[in-house]
């Protein structure tokens, strides 16, 4: 009998409190080592309906596929995401999120301890932008920063203290992060050699 388990991983973009200070050396990685992944490296995501979606000079599916692009381009991974209109195993879309402070939220399915699914909920309350395009950035969340983080819950990569990693728990609005860290890679490469 195969017994079907929702988890969910939130991004919190709120205030991240940090005390103390974290040298590189220090540094402690949340990632869940170990546990579920998917069954093969390569899966295909499609885009449901964005409708309710308050966006500024963007369009959230291309936000989407440039953050997946990246997931992509690690070299030492066989990690690969392509978009599809047909069916998928992974699924983004606008909706309410669970907590009223999670801007975008992924929820994986796992059977017999594999992911055989995800849908990335991006929460109609807030609003997102394309910060990199915005004459004043900073009204809205980075959509395809967004987009980013919550691709590596999909991968089942958790956050990160390190303040340049795509992980990190807490981003302020308008602010791009959009280049994989070191620590990221390296996760992908070990969970998707």
């Amino acid at each position: 009998m195969n017994n079907k388990i929702t988890t969910r991983t939130v991004l919190v973009l709120s205030a991240v409190i940090m005390i103390g200070t974290i040298g590189t050396t220090q540094a402690f990685a949340w990632h869940d080592r170990g546990q579920a992944t998917w069954n093969g490296a390569a899966n295909g995501f499609k885009c449901n309906s964005f409708s309710g979606l308050t966006t500024h000079y963007v369009t959230p599916c291309t936000a989407i596929q440039s953050a997946a692009t990246t997931w992509n381009g690690v070299s030492g991974s066989t990690w690969y995401l392509s978009y599809t209109t047909g069916t998928a195993p992974i699924h983004h879309q606008a909706g309410e999120s669970v907590d009223d402070d999670h801007v975008a939220e992924t929820v994986n399915s796992h059977i017999s301890g594999k992911i055989v699914g995800s849908t990335v909920t991006y929460d109609p309350d807030y609003c997102f932008e394309d910060s990199a395009n915005v004459n004043s950035p900073g009204t809205c969340h980075d959509m395809q920063s967004i987009s980013l983080h919550e691709q590596g819950h999909i991968q089942k990569v958790d956050h990160e203290w390190w303040s340049s990693s795509v992980m990190v728990a807490g981003l302020n609005v308008g602010t791009q992060q959009r280049t994989l860290f070191t620590h990221d890679i390296d996760v992908l490469e070990a969970r998707y050699p």
